[in-house]
Order: structure tokens, then sequence, then C-alpha cells
């Protein structure tokens, strides 16, 4: 007699066959709301790094962040750098866009079925990987061309790491 929970042996189902995947579909709700976290902080992180962006342009570089430790860790040199922007921007509203970007396709994910759903999985999974690459990226520039590293870019950037694993692992479980 089996016991209750315990998984059944069944030698002619294949791990790709309809049964296992019904197991592993269920297995991507659990991964969204720490998904969901995850993209939380990054916004709560990004609108810090905002304010200190935002005080070093109306200053013209007189205020000190908190996170100015020394030369190398140094969130102002970073943010005031000229890869502090991109196309006009502070890098940091790209980052909040992203993020934006992230919940829409989460909800829309959650709410949809079929085809619509794993278009958003994909797209998910997508601009969470970009986002990494793109922070592993502003990672170098901040170290070897900037000579300075910003601790709450430096969040940002494990946060986007957390939310590639999380959205690789969502897309696994989906497909």
């Amino acid at each position: 007699m089996a016991r209750k929970g315990a998984q059944r042996s069944d030698p002619g189902r294949r791990p790709g066959s309809p049964a296992a995947a019904v197991v592993t579909a269920h297995a991507s709700p659990s991964l969204e709301p720490g998904f969901a976290l995850v993209v939380a902080l990054g916004i709560g992180l990004s609108l810090a790094i905002l304010y200190v962006h935002a005080q070093l342009t109306a200053t013209h570089s007189a205020y000190t962040s908190f996170c100015n430790v020394n030369t190398r860790i140094n969130c102002d040199a970073v943010l005031t750098s000229p890869y502090g922007r991109l196309l006009g921007v502070p890098v940091v509203l790209w980052a909040l866009l992203t993020y934006a970007a992230l919940t829409v396709l989460l909800v829309v994910r959650r709410r949809a079925g079929g085809e619509t759903r794993a278009r958003a999985t994909l797209g998910l999974l997508a601009l969470a990987l970009w986002s990494f690459v793109f922070s592993l990226y502003m990672a170098g520039l901040a170290a070897f061309a900037i000579g300075a590293i910003c601790l709450l870019c430096s969040g940002l950037y494990v946060l986007n790491g957390a939310l590639a694993v999380l959205a690789w692992r969502i897309a696994r479980a989906e497909a």
C-alpha cells in the first residue's frame, strides 16, 4: 500500500510525459511570490539609488551619500560618472522600467493560460536574463572603467542574479 504523498514509480512513464508535466507545473506558483518579492526589493533599492542620483545632480555633486565609504567604495563616483546615464536617462530609471515590466509580465502570467501564459513566461525569462547580463556589464564598468564600486548598485546586481535564477526555474517548471 502506498503512503499518502509518496510518488509511485511507473516504468511506462517518461519524465517528459503529461503526468510529469502536471507535477512540475505546480512548482512554478511557489516560485512566483519569491520572484515578486525580489522585484519589490529591486524597486525599493532603485528608488534609493534614484534619490542619491537626484541629490547629486541637484547639488552638482556637493551631496555626499551614505554609501560613499572611500575612493574604492563610492556610490557618488559611480552615479555621477558618464556611465551613470544611458541615452541621457539615469540607468536606475531604466532599472525601474525593467522592474515594472517584470511585474506586468508576472501578473499576465498568473492570470493567463495557454499560449499567453507561455509567452509571458518566456518574456519574464528573457527580461530577467537581460537584466542580469546588463548588471554584469555595469559591474565591470564600475570596477574597471570607473575604478569604484557602488554598494547600492551592487545590491541590484545581486537581485538581478536572483531574478534570473528564479525566472529560469519558473520557465523550467512551466516547460
